[in-house]
Protein backbone atom coordinates (compact mmCIF):
# COMPACT_ATOMS: atom_id res chain seq x y z
CA UNK A 1 0.00 0.00 0.00
CA UNK A 2 2.50 2.42 0.94
CA UNK A 3 4.60 1.66 -2.12
CA UNK A 4 1.53 2.40 -3.92
CA UNK A 5 0.86 5.81 -2.37
CA UNK A 6 4.91 7.23 -3.09
CA UNK A 7 4.51 5.41 -6.62
CA UNK A 8 1.17 7.80 -7.14
CA UNK A 9 2.86 10.89 -5.82
CA UNK A 10 6.14 10.34 -7.32
CA UNK A 11 4.18 10.36 -10.69
CA UNK A 12 2.43 13.58 -9.61
CA UNK A 13 5.84 15.09 -9.07
CA UNK A 14 7.33 14.14 -12.25
CA UNK A 15 4.13 15.07 -14.18
CA UNK A 16 4.14 18.81 -12.53
CA UNK A 17 7.90 19.14 -13.13
CA UNK A 18 7.55 17.49 -16.00
CA UNK A 19 4.82 20.18 -16.93
CA UNK A 20 6.90 23.24 -15.45
CA UNK A 21 9.41 22.40 -18.21
CA UNK A 22 7.64 21.92 -20.98
CA UNK A 23 5.29 25.17 -20.44
CA UNK A 24 7.54 27.60 -17.74
CA UNK A 25 6.12 30.40 -15.87
CA UNK A 26 7.92 33.85 -15.85
CA UNK A 27 6.91 36.54 -13.05
CA UNK A 28 8.84 40.10 -12.12
CA UNK A 29 8.36 42.90 -10.90
CA UNK A 30 8.30 46.09 -12.58
CA UNK A 31 8.22 49.49 -12.04
CA UNK A 32 6.30 52.76 -13.95
CA UNK A 33 7.70 56.22 -12.66
CA UNK A 34 6.27 59.93 -13.79
CA UNK A 35 8.19 62.47 -13.47
CA UNK A 36 6.38 66.13 -14.17
CA UNK A 37 8.24 69.55 -13.76
CA UNK A 38 5.54 72.34 -12.17
CA UNK A 39 6.22 76.21 -11.38
CA UNK A 40 6.85 74.62 -8.02
CA UNK A 41 9.24 72.21 -8.97
CA UNK A 42 9.81 68.36 -10.17
CA UNK A 43 7.19 66.06 -9.00
CA UNK A 44 7.10 62.31 -9.06
CA UNK A 45 4.94 59.36 -8.38
CA UNK A 46 5.78 55.27 -9.13
CA UNK A 47 3.48 52.37 -9.01
CA UNK A 48 5.07 48.90 -9.03
CA UNK A 49 3.10 45.61 -10.73
CA UNK A 50 3.21 42.14 -10.42
CA UNK A 51 3.29 40.89 -14.17
CA UNK A 52 3.01 36.95 -15.45
CA UNK A 53 3.66 35.34 -18.61
CA UNK A 54 3.41 31.05 -18.93
CA UNK A 55 3.29 28.80 -21.45
CA UNK A 56 -0.27 26.41 -22.28
CA UNK A 57 -0.91 23.40 -24.01
CA UNK A 58 -1.92 24.14 -27.88
CA UNK A 59 -5.33 22.04 -27.64
CA UNK A 60 -6.90 23.76 -30.59
CA UNK A 61 -5.46 26.10 -33.28
CA UNK A 62 -7.51 29.16 -32.46
CA UNK A 63 -6.21 28.66 -28.50
CA UNK A 64 -3.22 31.34 -27.94
CA UNK A 65 -0.32 28.69 -26.48
CA UNK A 66 0.43 31.49 -23.70
CA UNK A 67 -1.21 33.06 -20.72
CA UNK A 68 -0.65 35.92 -18.80
CA UNK A 69 -2.03 37.88 -15.21
CA UNK A 70 -0.97 41.40 -14.20
CA UNK A 71 -1.18 42.83 -10.69
CA UNK A 72 -1.45 46.91 -10.89
CA UNK A 73 -2.21 50.26 -10.08
CA UNK A 74 -2.00 53.42 -12.31
CA UNK A 75 0.38 56.06 -11.16
CA UNK A 76 -0.95 58.45 -9.47
CA UNK A 77 0.54 62.06 -9.29
CA UNK A 78 -0.91 64.77 -7.41
CA UNK A 79 0.11 68.17 -8.73
CA UNK A 80 0.23 71.31 -6.41
CA UNK A 81 -3.35 72.63 -7.61
CA UNK A 82 -4.98 69.67 -6.62
CA UNK A 83 -5.32 67.83 -9.70
CA UNK A 84 -4.16 64.48 -10.82
CA UNK A 85 -2.80 62.93 -13.46
CA UNK A 86 -3.12 58.69 -13.65
CA UNK A 87 -0.88 56.76 -15.99
CA UNK A 88 -3.04 53.48 -17.03
CA UNK A 89 -2.62 50.00 -16.64
CA UNK A 90 -3.71 49.36 -20.03
CA UNK A 91 -0.36 48.07 -20.82
CA UNK A 92 1.05 46.71 -18.23
CA UNK A 93 1.35 43.17 -19.53
CA UNK A 94 3.44 43.70 -22.20
CA UNK A 95 4.96 47.25 -21.83
CA UNK A 96 8.16 46.15 -20.68
CA UNK A 97 8.76 44.09 -23.23
CA UNK A 98 7.96 46.99 -26.02
CA UNK A 99 10.69 49.11 -23.92
CA UNK A 100 13.49 46.12 -23.07
CA UNK A 101 13.08 44.34 -26.21
CA UNK A 102 12.99 46.72 -29.59
CA UNK A 103 12.95 45.25 -32.01
CA UNK A 104 11.72 41.86 -30.68
CA UNK A 105 13.89 38.45 -30.86
CA UNK A 106 13.53 36.66 -34.09
CA UNK A 107 14.03 33.36 -32.20
CA UNK A 108 11.89 31.53 -29.43
CA UNK A 109 8.10 32.64 -28.42
CA UNK A 110 7.69 36.22 -29.19
CA UNK A 111 5.93 36.56 -25.28
CA UNK A 112 7.87 33.81 -23.68
CA UNK A 113 11.40 34.43 -24.57
CA UNK A 114 11.34 38.53 -23.40
CA UNK A 115 9.66 37.35 -20.74
CA UNK A 116 12.14 34.62 -19.58
CA UNK A 117 14.86 37.49 -19.83
CA UNK A 118 13.34 40.21 -17.42
CA UNK A 119 15.71 39.03 -14.44
CA UNK A 120 19.15 40.48 -16.75
CA UNK A 121 17.70 43.92 -16.53
CA UNK A 122 16.66 43.89 -12.81
CA UNK A 123 18.11 47.48 -11.08
CA UNK A 124 18.70 49.42 -13.58
CA UNK A 125 16.15 52.34 -14.55
CA UNK A 126 15.02 53.14 -18.91
CA UNK A 127 13.35 55.63 -20.10
CA UNK A 128 10.15 54.42 -22.08
CA UNK A 129 9.71 56.17 -25.88
CA UNK A 130 7.11 58.78 -26.02
CA UNK A 131 5.34 56.25 -28.62
CA UNK A 132 4.76 53.74 -25.78
CA UNK A 133 4.00 55.99 -22.87
CA UNK A 134 1.11 54.55 -21.21
CA UNK A 135 -2.71 56.36 -21.97
CA UNK A 136 -2.85 59.25 -19.46
CA UNK A 137 -5.80 61.30 -18.17
CA UNK A 138 -7.02 63.69 -15.31
CA UNK A 139 -10.54 64.26 -13.71
CA UNK A 140 -12.04 67.66 -13.67
CA UNK A 141 -13.18 66.29 -10.78
CA UNK A 142 -12.00 63.08 -8.97
CA UNK A 143 -15.23 62.14 -7.39
CA UNK A 144 -17.50 62.43 -10.61
CA UNK A 145 -15.62 59.68 -13.03
CA UNK A 146 -17.93 61.71 -15.97
CA UNK A 147 -15.38 64.67 -15.80
CA UNK A 148 -12.51 61.96 -17.13
CA UNK A 149 -10.17 63.49 -20.11
CA UNK A 150 -7.60 61.88 -22.01
CA UNK A 151 -4.25 63.84 -21.68
CA UNK A 152 -1.68 64.76 -24.33
CA UNK A 153 1.50 64.00 -22.85
CA UNK A 154 3.37 66.51 -24.93
CA UNK A 155 1.09 69.35 -23.56
CA UNK A 156 -0.14 69.35 -19.65
CA UNK A 157 -2.47 72.22 -19.66
CA UNK A 158 -5.63 70.64 -18.85
CA UNK A 159 -3.78 69.89 -15.88
CA UNK A 160 -2.06 73.08 -15.11
CA UNK A 161 -0.19 75.87 -16.59
CA UNK A 162 3.58 75.64 -17.44
CA UNK A 163 3.57 71.97 -16.17
CA UNK A 164 5.69 69.59 -18.43
CA UNK A 165 5.86 65.93 -18.64
CA UNK A 166 9.89 65.59 -17.61
CA UNK A 167 9.81 61.44 -18.42
CA UNK A 168 8.13 58.23 -17.71
CA UNK A 169 10.34 55.39 -16.40
CA UNK A 170 10.68 51.47 -16.57
CA UNK A 171 12.51 49.45 -13.57
CA UNK A 172 12.37 45.98 -13.23
CA UNK A 173 12.43 45.57 -9.25
CA UNK A 174 12.32 43.98 -5.88
CA UNK A 175 9.67 46.50 -4.63
CA UNK A 176 6.40 45.09 -3.53
CA UNK A 177 3.73 45.46 -5.69
CA UNK A 178 1.36 48.94 -5.22
CA UNK A 179 -1.96 48.25 -3.58
CA UNK A 180 -4.82 50.67 -2.08
CA UNK A 181 -3.18 54.18 -3.54
CA UNK A 182 -5.62 54.52 -6.10
CA UNK A 183 -8.72 53.41 -4.79
CA UNK A 184 -7.77 56.23 -2.37
CA UNK A 185 -8.32 58.72 -4.44
CA UNK A 186 -10.63 57.02 -6.75
CA UNK A 187 -13.20 56.00 -4.12
CA UNK A 188 -15.98 54.93 -6.42
CA UNK A 189 -13.72 52.59 -8.60
CA UNK A 190 -14.56 48.78 -7.52
CA UNK A 191 -12.54 45.88 -7.96
CA UNK A 192 -14.00 44.72 -10.99
CA UNK A 193 -12.77 45.31 -14.70
CA UNK A 194 -15.34 45.54 -16.71
CA UNK A 195 -17.30 48.53 -16.27
CA UNK A 196 -16.91 51.41 -18.19
CA UNK A 197 -15.37 54.53 -16.30
CA UNK A 198 -18.38 56.90 -17.72
CA UNK A 199 -20.98 56.18 -16.32
CA UNK A 200 -23.33 56.87 -19.45
CA UNK A 201 -22.16 55.51 -22.71
CA UNK A 202 -24.02 56.87 -26.22
CA UNK A 203 -24.04 54.38 -28.61
CA UNK A 204 -22.09 56.61 -31.80
CA UNK A 205 -19.35 58.18 -28.31
CA UNK A 206 -15.91 56.28 -30.13
CA UNK A 207 -13.55 58.63 -28.00
CA UNK A 208 -10.77 57.48 -25.67
CA UNK A 209 -12.56 58.11 -23.00
CA UNK A 210 -15.60 55.97 -23.73
CA UNK A 211 -12.87 53.09 -24.03
CA UNK A 212 -12.17 53.50 -20.55
CA UNK A 213 -12.76 50.80 -18.50
CA UNK A 214 -12.31 50.38 -14.43
CA UNK A 215 -9.18 47.86 -14.80
CA UNK A 216 -7.20 50.30 -16.62
CA UNK A 217 -6.94 51.89 -13.31
CA UNK A 218 -6.78 48.92 -11.25
CA UNK A 219 -6.28 44.81 -11.91
CA UNK A 220 -5.68 42.32 -9.17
Amino acid sequence: MLKAVLGALALVVIGFVGCRVAYPRYEWHQKITVEVETPQGPLSASSVAEVAWWGVPKILPNVSPRGWSAKAEAVVLRMPNGQYLFALVGTADLIARAVLFDPLPKNGDPYLYPASQMEKFRGQKYQIPPKKYPLLVTFADVSNPATVKLVDPRNLDIIGVDYKLKQITLEITDEPVTREKVQGVLPWLSNYPEPSVLPELELNDFSAEAKLRYGDFLRQ
